[in-house]
């Protein structure tokens, strides 16, 4: 496996129903669907085949295209376009901010500059501070992207400016719940309730009110990472990490097994278990989104049978390994390959 393949399946890939969600306010501002994908290396997850999963690369290449296409930094979600620098010139202004609580007080101010279709409160209860999002939709098209897209947002400043990073204790969306839901949690973690009256963000009394010290160095690093930093997570997870990333070193010699991996870890299988349930998650788990991603990518090389593939992904008969693909993704393997979804493609940038 290329250093490339194997440095994007560290992170988990992402669910092709997010390219389309990013997508859905392009056709109302003149931008051709077909054409961004096509540049963004993404022309074969078209017609959407539900299953198909698409590299952090691919994702992040597809959101700067549009955004460039539009000039907008909100895809096209706002009925006038917000453009691409202004997060930059936003993030200037954080140097001035003493707690997070000023820098929502100081990004409602800014972006009303642009736009009066949304904006953030901030309710404090007697154990609790929610985050509430009020947001004004004019358009047909969905807007579930932009509504968990400005939540993320919000979440990651919050984590970058007080330097922790804290879970919330809820998560509220207004949209129903879908199958979706494993890839929001991986965003978001913490209990996640849909269907909610507003989408909300909730954690616990005072965070806001840390005191937080920003530079303008600080500043700088935070804009130019500041795309991939909402794509991943950031929950302190590092034995989920450590896991995912020893099986893939290994897998193209075999697939280690949870003693083997806490071996290598210098644990016992029991500590192992107990850290892994601490970040919610369990060895099984990340071994099976491990083999699904691999599989997903394998797929694509017409040279290899579903035998090479099964034997690649450590199961020793190909109906293992079609029943196991089967339930990843809810198609057999023989039925995705010949819908054509492409490969896991992209460098890392």
């Amino acid at each position: 496996m290329h250093n490339s393949a194997a440095s994007q399946l560290l992170a988990p890939t992402i669910p092709v129903e997010f390219v389309f969600d990013a997508l859905q306010a392009c056709p109302a501002r003149g931008a051709d669907v077909t054409q961004l994908l096509t540049q963004a290396g993404l022309a074969h997850v078209q017609p959407p085949t539900p299953g198909n999963r698409v590299s952090v690369v691919d994702y992040s290449r597809l959101l700067r295209l549009i955004i460039q296409r539009l000039d907008d930094s909100f895809l096209g979600f706002l009925d006038r376009p917000v453009p691409q620098k202004t997060f930059a010139v936003f993030a200037t202004q954080l140097v001035a901010c003493d707690n997070a609580a000023q820098a929502i007080t100081q990004l409602n101010r800014f972006y009303k500059l642009f736009s009066d279709q949304f904006h953030l409160e901030v309710l404090e209860h007697t154990e609790h501070t929610v985050i509430r999002l009020h947001f004004r939709q004019t358009q047909s098209f969905d807007y579930r992207f932009i509504h968990q897209s400005l939540l993320i947002v919000v979440l990651r400043l919050i984590h970058w400016l007080i330097g922790e990073v804290i879970q919330p204790e809820a998560v509220h969306f207004s949209f129903a719940k879908n199958h979706l839901h494993p890839h929001l949690h991986y965003l978001f973690g913490g209990p996640l309730h849909y269907a909610s009256s507003y989408n909300e963000l909730h954690f616990a009394r005072g965070v806001l009110q840390v005191p937080c010290a920003t530079t303008q160095a600080q500043v700088e690093v935070m804009v130019r990472d500041s795309q991939r930093m909402m794509l991943i997570n950031h929950r302190p997870a590092p034995f989920t990490h450590a896991v995912r990333k020893l099986l893939l070193l290994h897998c193209q010699r075999e697939w280690l097994s949870a003693e083997q991996v806490a071996n290598e870890l210098n644990l016992s299988p029991n500590l192992l278990w107990r850290k892994l349930k601490r970040e919610e998650t369990r060895f099984q788990d990340i071994r099976d989104a491990l083999k699904r991603d691999l599989s997903l990518s394998l797929l694509s090389n017409e040279q290899l049978t579903l035998s090479d593939i099964a034997a690649r992904v450590g199961f020793a008969e190909a109906s293992s390994f079609h029943k196991a693909f089967s339930k990843w993704t809810g198609f057999a393997p023989s039925n995705y390959r010949r819908g054509k979804p492409g490969p896991l493609q992209g460098t890392a940038e």
